[in-house]
């Protein structure tokens, strides 16, 4: 009885454990599409939300001693657990008498952080030559070739006919998918030099992406670049003249993705639903900065009156978004504990703020949206409970490599709603959990 009992135990957690890598998958490549589609109805965004709210909850009842020792995150727990806290404190302090699912929505942000220790538990459990390790690079040329060239009549009826809505990927999404790859990438191939190939190509491709579609996702962009200066300065000094050849190739490669998508191939974009078309590939990339601003964004900021403005029209959106909040906080005495989770942020409740469609709410700032809700001091504790990640990494691997995932992904959050969606969440936390587990593995 025990064998057959500790059988259909390995059985479980394998099949949970290629439930969850599957999930995974179909929130990189579909995204918002995905979390839409309705399972008795309710969205499935929806339902990943009440999981992770009762994991949450029941972290309050079970330590999990046996992760809590074997990683030492006891620290993190901790934190945690006084955010949970916080939660119910905002309930009591703003006298919420009548419980709805908008306080769930409005508080996902919290519960997701759930997943880190799912992604733990997941993660422990596979072999690292697993197929979702050894395929995953292959998502990045399907990713661009659906964000930019194809996507495939099949999905997208899918999606139409089964989904509250079909889009395609958010810049954030797209990015944070990139990241994932190239530092799971980066950790498995054990030849610095092929991944430094993988990497400049890869970054050659998607540049001219990122440049247009989102000026926070090019930003981070950037900094994942210089995070890999070390490894690319070694690639060279190691193969002078291979790597001029690499970067002749990515150059060539760089001002081909960029005259694809803006040059004389016509690219319609869904959302703008405009044409952009250049003579040549020098004017096709001085025309993708031109058109998003993304150098005068950082540069045309000025302040008027002791407010701060910027002369993009897209930044200056939410740079006025932010001040608002911050500015009636202050003037409700509400810094200390924020507005709760009842209603719409108010700086949100303006039609020139809803979107097109009427239902945006998100103020595009995974730190203001912390503190509208929860205050200073919910913003606090998770301030805290991401420096302890860094802390406990340190302390276990005497390393700050965890830096190279988390800086570029709160750079995008800093400019977008990533964190108060559903999809981002779990692949940031989830891969948290994957990091600690594999470099568990690699480094030791």
């Amino acid at each position: 009885m025990k064998i057959l009992n500790s059988q259909n135990r390995h059985n479980f957690i394998q099949v949970t454990v290629h439930l969850f890598l599957t999930l995974l998958i179909l929130l990189m490549i579909f995204g918002r599409s995905f979390t839409g589609l309705y399972f008795l109805n309710f969205r499935i965004g929806e339902w990943l939300t009440a999981f992770s709210l009762i994991v949450s909850l029941l972290l309050i009842f079970i330590r999990l001693t046996s992760y809590y020792k074997e990683i030492n995150y006891k620290n993190i727990y901790n934190i945690n657990l006084l955010i949970i806290l916080t939660f119910v404190f905002e309930l009591i302090f703003h006298r919420v008498s009548n419980p709805t699912t908008y306080l769930i929505k409005s508080s996902s942000y919290i519960w997701l952080v759930a997943f880190f220790y799912i992604g733990y538990f997941i993660f422990q459990k596979i072999n690292y030559e697993n197929y979702f390790i050894k395929y995953l690079v292959y998502l990045l040329p399907l990713i661009f070739i659906f964000q930019t060239t194809y996507y495939p009549k099949l999905f997208s009826s899918f999606f139409i006919n089964n989904s509250d809505k079909f889009e395609y990927l958010k810049a954030g999404d797209v990015l944070l998918v990139f990241l994932s790859i190239i530092l799971i990438t980066q950790n498995n191939l054990k030849n610095n030099s092929l991944f430094v190939i993988f990497f400049l190509l890869s970054v050659s491709l998607f540049a001219p992406y990122f440049l247009y579609a989102s000026k926070g996702s090019f930003l981070a962009l950037v900094v994942i670049i210089l995070f890999q200066i070390k490894s690319i300065f070694r690639y060279v000094n190691l193969k002078k003249i291979n790597s001029i050849w690499i970067f002749l190739i990515s150059i060539i490669l760089f001002f081909s993705s960029a005259y694809y998508i803006y040059g004389n191939f016509v690219f319609e974009k869904e959302k703008e639903n405009q044409k952009i078309v250049v003579e040549n590939i020098v004017s096709g990339v001085a025309s993708i900065v031109k058109e998003r601003n993304t150098t005068e964004v950082f540069a045309s900021l000025y302040f008027d009156n002791g407010r701060l403005y910027s002369e993009d029209a897209t930044a200056n959106w939410r740079l006025q978004i932010w001040q608002d909040i911050i500015e009636d906080l202050s003037e409700k005495e509400l810094y200390i504990f924020g507005y709760g989770y009842e209603e719409i942020i108010p700086a949100m409740d303006d039609v020139e703020r809803k979107g097109t469609d009427g239902t945006n709410e998100h103020v595009h700032n995974y730190f203001v949206n912390i503190t509208a809700r929860g205050g200073l001091m919910q913003l606090i504790l998770f301030i805290a409970f991401h420096y302890a990640f860094i802390k406990n990494y340190y302390r276990e691997y005497n390393s700050l490599k965890i830096l190279k995932f988390i800086i570029p992904a709160f750079i995008v959050a800093f400019f977008d709603t990533s964190m108060e969606s559903v999809r981002f969440p779990i692949i940031y936390y989830s891969l948290l959990g994957y990091f600690y587990n594999e470099d568990s593995i690699y480094i030791r």
